[in-house]
């Protein structure tokens, strides 16, 4: 969505929301202009702002032109969004806001549909777990557990066997650190493929 603002002249402050699709005839006659101001040195018609091609297209209809920048136009001249331009001794800027013309509002940061959830970093699982880091983390868990359940098997051979209480720590110890540094190294590796993805987004 689109407005036209006055920001100097007799009428600063003024705005008013425009319409894709229309075409809006600007200068100081009531009657036959949409948009019609107080300025004695516009035009009766001085120009029309007119929507085409999806945008804003402004076209002279006064032998005194149009200042847009600082170029007096005679003729069409598109203009985008911030472009600002002066009819007589009204300046004016056109701003987009809230929506694209004709479009739907848009969400403040809301990116790009694509028909599902939203893409994000996937931490709805702990330790970095989305569902498609699930096969990488499922067979860690479960090795995590079966290490577990050695080093405890091994740990009371151990004790059975040399009544050695150091020894049964280390029995228990190594494994589950081996493990907790493959499961650091997974954690790692999800954090890395969070930036490359960010980084890609950001490069399109």
């Amino acid at each position: 969505m689109f407005q036209l603002r006055v920001t100097d002249g007799p009428s600063v402050g003024w705005a008013q929301a425009l319409e894709a699709g229309r075409t809006y005839k600007v200068g100081r006659d009531a009657q036959s202009c949409d948009l019609a101001f107080q300025d004695g040195t516009m035009s009766r018609l001085h120009a029309e702002l007119t929507w085409r091609d999806g945008g804003w297209v402004l076209a002279n209809r006064s032998p005194h032109g149009v200042l847009v920048g600082e170029a007096v136009e005679q003729g069409e001249v598109p203009l985008g969004p911030g472009a600002a331009f002066v009819i007589g001794g009204t300046s004016f800027v056109l701003e987009a806001v809230g929506a694209p013309a004709g479009g739907v509002p848009a969400l403040a940061g809301a990116g790009p549909a694509t028909g599902g959830a939203a893409a994000g970093p996937g931490w709805a699982l702990p330790l970095g777990c989305s569902c498609i880091s699930m096969l990488g983390c499922a067979p860690l868990a479960f090795g995590l557990v079966m290490g577990i359940s050695f080093a405890l098997w091994e740990a009371r051979i151990q004790r059975s066997l040399r009544g050695d209480d150091t020894a049964v720590l280390a029995a228990i110890v190594a494994p589950i650190a081996s493990l907790g540094a493959g499961l650091l190294a997974l954690v790692v590796m999800r954090l890395f493929e969070v930036r490359r993805a960010k980084a890609r987004a950001g490069g399109a």
